[in-house]
């Protein structure tokens, strides 16, 4: 459902809820769920836009203020209440150069051989050591540090990662 709205676009919010309608009747009784980040790029406008539907935050940079934010806000996993509203949240204003990053909790919750996870903070410190790269050289960058504190130890969990960058 979620290729076939994409036709008929009016909007995340009616969208994300109609493929929550259509999950929860499908998997409901499983116990399964899902988790989205939708994000909404407006370039022309500087904004951005995103439903949160149980998953991880996404992660702002702006290397003109060295800061981060959390893309973040409320929103229950996809398949479960079939009558749950999403809640659409919007940043106005995106610096050149600045990165988002959209991951699974994979990538911070890989543990090293002595159990340690990954983090968070370290991811911080990736982006902003990579800044001036491009987006596919962050994410080589981030994987890498991953496999390197994971060393030999066994792969615990899916590790996605979108990594934008706007150029200009």
């Amino acid at each position: 459902h979620l290729i076939a709205g994409a036709a008929a676009y009016t909007g995340g919010t009616p969208l994300v809820g109609a493929v929550n309608r259509f999950l929860a009747r499908d998997i409901q009784d499983t116990g399964w769920f899902i988790t989205l980040f939708w994000l909404e790029i407006d370039p022309s406008h500087r904004r951005l836009r995103w439903i949160r539907a149980g998953h991880d935050a996404a992660l702002f940079y702006d290397p003109r203020r060295d800061r981060f934010e959390t893309l973040d806000g409320e929103g229950l996993a996809l398949g479960i209440d079939p009558d749950y509203t999403y809640r659409e949240y919007e940043k106005q204003g995106w610096p050149a150069g600045g990165i988002v990053l959209i991951g699974t909790d994979g990538v911070h919750e890989t543990r090293n051989p002595r159990g340690r996870m990954f983090g968070q903070e370290p991811l911080r410190d990736l982006i902003r050591a990579h800044q001036a790269l491009s987006a596919a050289a962050i994410r080589d960058a981030i994987f890498q540090a991953v496999e390197d504190h994971r060393q030999e130890g066994p792969r615990e969990d899916d590790a996605t990662l979108v990594v934008i960058k706007v150029t200009d």
